[in-house]
């Protein structure tokens, strides 16, 4: 087995996209120093497919109120406990935002890379429904990172958490 060096890289966040491409690119070859990535590639361009690919169904876009509050309910059921805590955390957020540090605190998480792990079952079950990530980050000027629901999808999913909270 190869060894593997852990690098940090500091990316604009409006090229990060691109960036996970051509990394994605340069590691599918067969190893060959003498190939080199094309560091110009364009997300339209790629055989790769980005959270972004209009495959991807958005939660604000398709289906009707129902069909996304069924998905949504779905999705719910099927995320990790950790991952639905992050999520209802940003629910309850005036704004539906919050800093990535002060979800770590909320959750009883050692770190952001923690949170970062937590967040991998959004994506297992959103690729399962065919839906995108019902969340979003921007990395701040000083580094932070803010998690964020956009107000249509995080009514959706208030809808769907009422449904489930209902006597029955």
């Amino acid at each position: 087995m190869e060894s593997l060096v852990e690098v940090k890289v500091m990316v604009p966040a409006e090229r990060l996209g691109s960036f996970y491409e051509m990394i994605g690119q340069w590691l599918s070859r067969d190893g060959s120093d003498s190939v080199t990535p094309d560091f110009d590639v364009k997300l339209s361009e790629s055989h790769l497919h980005p959270w972004t690919d209009q495959r991807v169904q958005r939660w604000t876009m398709e289906g009707s109120r129902e069909e996304r509050i069924g998905l949504a309910r779905q999705l719910l059921r099927e995320l990790s406990p950790r991952a639905r805590a992050f999520y209802l955390h940003l629910l309850e957020k005036d704004g539906f935002e919050a800093p990535a540090i002060d979800i770590v605190g909320a959750l009883g998480l050692e770190s952001t890379r923690a949170l970062a792990g937590t967040l991998s079952s959004f994506g297992t079950v959103t690729r399962r429904i065919n839906k995108s990530l019902p969340f979003e980050w921007r990395v701040e000027p000083d580094g932070a990172t803010v998690y964020s629901i956009d107000p249509e999808i995080a009514d959706v999913f208030q809808a769907a958490l009422a449904v489930d909270s209902r006597p029955r």
